[in-house]
């Protein structure tokens, strides 16, 4: 696993989700082929940004659809796939900005977590199109989402 900000928080994940009881426990996947993220790049038509192929190397996809909402974080197969059956939008209104944007997660309601050129993460409302600014980097998202968890597991939330 990373070393890095990424890999601290994918640690920090996983040592949450061995606290939830067996059946909502989430998941984390093997890392990633070198041929899935040559096959997510293709999706995307440009290089992947350093920070989410550090987490795709770290771990394919989370999935941790028993707490609360549901998170599905990484999964390239499956974020390729979306891109294009064209699932989220390619550009987002990213506080006032027009954005690109990959979707790398989703939650349990049809919602997308999405990174912008700057590394920023934006949660997109699958009803309205609004986006919100989640964290201002993928670690820190992961951060977020390990506040999010451990509330879970103190039975907080």
């Amino acid at each position: 696993m990373a070393d890095g900000a990424i890999g601290k928080a994918v640690k920090a994940l996983a040592a949450l989700a061995a606290a939830c009881p067996p059946d909502v426990a989430p998941r984390f996947e093997p890392p990633a082929s070198p041929a899935e993220l040559a096959d997510l790049e293709d999706a995307v038509g440009a290089a992947l940004l350093p920070a989410l192929v550090d987490l795709l190397r770290t771990t394919r996809a989370i999935v941790a659809m028993g707490i609360h909402n549901g998170y599905w974080i990484g999964g390239p197969m499956q974020l390729a796939r979306s891109i294009r059956r064209r699932d989220f939008p390619a550009e987002i209104d990213a506080g006032g900005t027009r954005a690109r944007a990959l979707p790398f997660a989703t939650d349990g309601g049809g919602n997308a977590f999405m990174l912008v050129p700057d590394c920023s993460v934006w949660r997109w409302d699958h009803e309205t199109g609004a986006c919100t600014l989640v964290a201002g980097d993928l670690a820190a998202f992961l951060e977020a989402v390990a506040a999010d968890w451990r509330r879970h597991v103190d039975g907080d939330g």
